[in-house]
């Protein structure tokens, strides 16, 4: 799925447009153990992708034995990884639940689901790097694509298995909890232990929408970081065709001199980074008053790992900047760490 940029930002990528790659050539490669990469052959006839097939019920797990082989013609992890070695399983759970992986004697590689087809792009369910294990929701019945990805290695185990009851700490979102990070997450991400939604203070809520609570003094090469999280707070921008849910929060920045303003954005989730100049917060005629922020400046979008980053050139001293640290979609929430700076 490729999205689209604002005409103000930078162009969206394409998350993994083309995963399942079908060439008229064959993609012959050898694998060196030693020098942990991939060596590729002359192409000389068609490649599609290869699993194991998996079937797992509630009563049972499944364990099986791997390598990492090289093969050109892989899913692409859409979380981002190194190598190109990969081992793929087509999984049919006979019973709905969370299913949980675990990968022995592999390290520092990526664990990542597809749903139903070989690679589709717009079915990724769950992506972690540097695993060794992982847990997704799944549907009896439908078949998923579990790969490990990572460089050239040898034998390991994985073991597939089903829970059909709610697990607080799995990082799987399963009904009646309101969110879940993983235990180790717990707190971090704006949800308790519990997995319920953690409190707003009063500070943290007046960042909900613009104006954005304090204002945040820009001094030349003395940059101000704010920390926090986006969870269970609410929707009102949309720039650099971020989709409708993410919810958002607002900080106001303010120049004392005239200089380069950056932004830098660190967070757990795919994010959207974007920045208006005041006077842009307008409250609208409504019970109760809606803001809305004019005057888009810039906005980035750039990788679905969260990292966002962009310049204002010529930011005006004494002049009001309004940023805001938005979700892609309304299941992207979570921390993130903002940083700014006048150069």
């Amino acid at each position: 799925m490729t999205r689209l940029s604002s005409p103000v930002g930078p162009a969206r990528r394409s998350l993994a447009a083309a995963i399942c790659l079908v060439l008229s050539f064959d993609l012959a490669a050898t694998c060196s153990f030693n020098s942990q990469a991939c060596h590729h052959d002359t192409p000389t006839e068609e490649h599609t992708c290869s699993s194991v097939p998996i079937e797992l019920d509630a009563a049972s797990s499944v364990s099986q034995t791997g390598s990492l082989e090289c093969d050109t013609a892989t899913l692409a992890p859409y979380c981002g990884a190194g190598g190109d070695a990969q081992a793929i399983y087509r999984l049919t759970p006979r019973k709905a639940g969370t299913v949980h992986v675990v990968v022995d004697d592999v390290y520092g590689a990526t664990l990542f689901v597809y749903r139903e087809k070989c690679g589709a792009p717009t079915k990724g369910v769950a992506c972690r790097r540097d695993a060794s294990e992982l847990y997704f929701p799944v549907v009896a019945n439908v078949e998923y694509d579990v790969a490990i990805h990572g460089f050239p290695s040898g034998p390991f185990r994985i073991t597939f298995t089903i829970d059909d009851k709610p697990q607080c700490g799995n990082g799987v979102v399963e009904k009646p909890e309101q969110c879940d990070f993983g235990a180790a997450e717990a707190g971090v991400n704006g949800c308790t232990s519990g997995c319920s939604f953690a409190v707003h203070g009063a500070t943290e809520q007046m960042t909900d929408t613009c104006p954005g609570g304090d204002t945040y003094s820009l001094a030349l090469h003395q940059p101000r970081t704010v920390t926090g999280y986006t969870t269970n707070f609410s929707d009102d921008f949309h720039a650099c065709g971020a989709l409708r849910g993410g919810p958002d929060r607002v900080f106001t920045f303010r120049p004392i001199v005239s200089g380069d303003l950056t932004a830098s954005l660190t967070a757990s989730f795919d994010a959207v980074l974007s920045a208006y100049e005041g006077p842009a917060c307008v409250a609208l005629d409504t019970k109760p008053p809606t803001y809305v922020l004019d005057g888009l400046l810039s906005c980035s979008d750039r990788s679905p790992g969260g990292l966002e980053s962009f310049k204002i050139v010529g930011a005006k001293a004494q002049t009001e900047y309004f940023i805001v640290v938005d979700g892609y979609t309304s299941k992207d929430f979570g921390a993130f760490s903002l940083t700014v700076d006048l150069e």
